[in-house]
């Protein structure tokens, strides 16, 4: 293997290793903070929100829940989906909610979960993995 070979092997070692590390952490802070923050509790969904994009027309859940201390909320979910899933659960179906303990009317219903960190730290994961696999075959083809 040249010296160029293990030089740009080892820049991409190095830049997989630190996407993936960063990757990681995004992914564990994420998980934590909402994991030490989150209380389950039972909802209702009361009705449908109707959205409207480029792509159609898509139904978010509004959901109605109480906190610990008796007090009533309603959410709508930050998730969209389609119009059939909407027909299988209508109005009147339970499902759990998930609620920000320091502040109960910031919830979301388990199941439609959309969260940018998550996203943000899958996609360090991914260019980690895809630079590190770029080493992997770097090194092997010089």
């Amino acid at each position: 293997m040249d010296n160029t070979g293990m030089f740009i092997a080892g820049i991409l070692s190095l830049l997989g290793i630190i996407f993936a590390a960063v990757g990681g952490i995004l992914l564990y802070f994420a998980r934590k903070s909402k994991a030490e923050r989150t209380i389950r509790t039972h909802g209702v969904i009361v009705s449908w929100a109707e959205r409207h994009s480029d792509n159609g027309i898509t139904y978010a859940p509004v959901v109605q829940y109480t906190d610990g201390e008796g007090n009533e909320y309603t959410c709508t979910s930050s998730v969209s989906k389609s119009a059939s899933l909407m027909k299988r659960h209508q109005p009147g179906t339970p499902v759990t909610v998930l609620f920000d303990a320091l502040d109960p009317s910031k919830a979301r219903i388990e199941g439609y979960e959309g969260s940018v960190e998550k996203l943000l730290a899958m996609i360090f994961l991914g260019i980690g993995v895809i630079l590190l696999t770029a080493a992997v075959i770097t090194s092997l083809l010089i």
